[in-house]
């Protein structure tokens, strides 16, 4: 809607001619000619400076999707192994692992690491860079920490909570650490194509 708007008013703004022009209507056709060019890059900063910070709001948007997404998923693992520690370790904590990461929203990994930092559940056969990372910042007293990294072209969000026992206070040691990675190239193409539709 936008563009066609302007295509309305740089119609509007064209100069034109009927037959022989004299000297007079000569210059000032070169003067609406510049005028027309003036205007046209206004209006190009213009729209230039207004897509800018729409995509900029608009990737500041899918950031805060992301983290609210593997929050979520974490969070809802976290409940579960809190009320019942035994699950630590066990196939049941497995297929609770997989399970949500089938159902995910996007493409994640996730795992459950112990409170010796030793992987107990995982999603992926392949490891994360940021696991071990992640899992040992908690173990070692960190609080719920979260980063962003590229591995070659591809850009990730990770993430990993201390789990502790159902009842207990913040203070108390984590019995595992929950951790998710989530590729963000689906949440990246978000904005351009909102900003595409926008101006459609």
């Amino acid at each position: 809607m936008v563009m066609q708007r302007l295509v309305k008013l740089v119609s509007s703004l064209r100069p034109f001619t009927h037959g022989a022009m004299s000297p007079t209507s000569r210059r000032h056709s070169s003067l609406t000619g510049k005028y027309f060019a003036i205007i046209m890059g206004c209006l190009l900063l213009f729209i230039a400076g207004a897509a800018a910070v729409q995509y900029k709001t608009l990737r500041s948007q899918m950031k805060g999707d992301v983290k609210s997404t593997a929050g979520d998923m974490l969070e809802t693992v976290d409940a579960i192994v809190a009320e019942k520690p035994d699950l630590v370790g066990t196939p049941a904590l497995q297929r609770i692992i997989t399970h949500f990461t089938t159902d995910a929203p996007t493409k994640s990994h996730m795992w459950v690491t112990d409170e010796n930092d030793r992987i107990v559940a995982d999603s992926d056969t392949e490891d994360s860079p940021v696991q071990h990372r992640l899992s040992t910042a908690i173990l070692r007293g960190a609080q719920d920490t979260s980063i962003l990294f590229k591995v070659g072209s591809s850009t990730f969000f990770a993430s990993a909570h201390a789990i502790r026992r159902a009842g207990s206070d913040s203070l108390s040691p984590p019995i595992a650490v929950s951790g998710i990675q989530i590729s963000i190239r689906s949440f990246e193409r978000e904005p351009i194509l909102a900003l595409v539709s926008n101006m459609g």
